[in-house]
């Protein structure tokens, strides 16, 4: 079994590696349409298909505990709150004078921050509980996980090279991905201080509520940002290539879960 702090700081640290993009800036603004039309899918899975599944997984076990209308009523406010923070960030959260561009960026970094918190909790969930499970890592877990966190990181980078951020402002905002550390021991630590139905009533809200969370926050960065940088041109090579970042991305969770 795997030491859960080892995992939990790798999974922080590798978006970092996403940083190398730097290195082929040119060719990213030359194939503008195939790059964020491949992160469009990248998104839509991540943010929409798989965050809104893993929510209404958990609904069922929270519904237990709280009834079906707590249950909705807290998928309901958490995807409030997402679309609300990514519309605040894109249209007026970090001021109208900051090109639209960086805008995206900042609320691309808040999706990379909530995703590490989403992904930290389950992971914490297996070294959690009455039974710990724990997670065993061969090598198609590690090129999954490996490739999955770079994505993550790409999602930042591209928007970041578009607004010309230089590398050490990027690589600071990048920290974000780090949440996945306290995230991780953040189930054991509950399970350790209340009872035992209590810590899993309270695992899953914060499962749940992380997760829809993503979902709107997706769903605005998607409709606000993403999409209007490949919308406007009147080739749809675009879509293509976001049908090929979803399926990408997709493949590379089914290596991972």
């Amino acid at each position: 079994m795997a030491d859960l702090g080892i995992l939990a700081l790798g999974l922080g640290l590798l978006p970092f590696a996403s940083l190398g993009l730097y290195g082929v800036a040119s060719r990213i603004g030359r194939h503008r349409d195939a790059v964020w039309g491949f992160l469009v899918g990248v998104l839509a899975f991540l943010g929409l298909s798989h965050a809104m599944a893993a929510v209404l997984f958990d609904e069922s076990a929270l519904s237990l505990s709280i009834g079906s209308g707590g249950a909705l009523a807290l998928i309901g406010f958490g995807i409030a709150i997402g679309f609300v923070l990514g519309w605040v960030l894109i249209e007026r959260g970090v001021g109208r004078d900051v090109p639209i561009l960086s805008r995206v960026a900042w609320a691309a970094l808040a999706f990379l921050a909530v995703h590490s918190v989403s992904d930290g909790l389950v992971l914490g969930q297996s070294y959690a509980g009455p039974i710990v499970v724990g997670v065993e890592v061969d090598a198609v877990l590690f090129s999954g996980t490996v490739v999955h966190r770079l994505l993550e990181g790409a999602v930042v980078l591209v928007p970041a090279l578009a607004a010309m951020w230089r590398p050490d402002k990027t690589a600071t905002a990048l920290t974000a991905g780090l949440l996945v550390v306290p995230a991780a021991f953040l189930p054991a630590a509950i399970f350790e201080s209340v009872s035992l139905g209590a810590g899993s009533a309270l695992t899953h809200a914060l499962m749940v509520f992380f997760g829809a969370a993503e979902a709107g926050l997706v769903l605005s960065l998607l409709l606000l940002g993403f999409l209007p940088q490949v919308v406007q041109t009147d080739r749809m090579r675009w879509a293509a290539w976001a049908g090929v970042g979803f399926l990408t991305i997709a493949l590379v969770h089914s290596l991972v879960e």
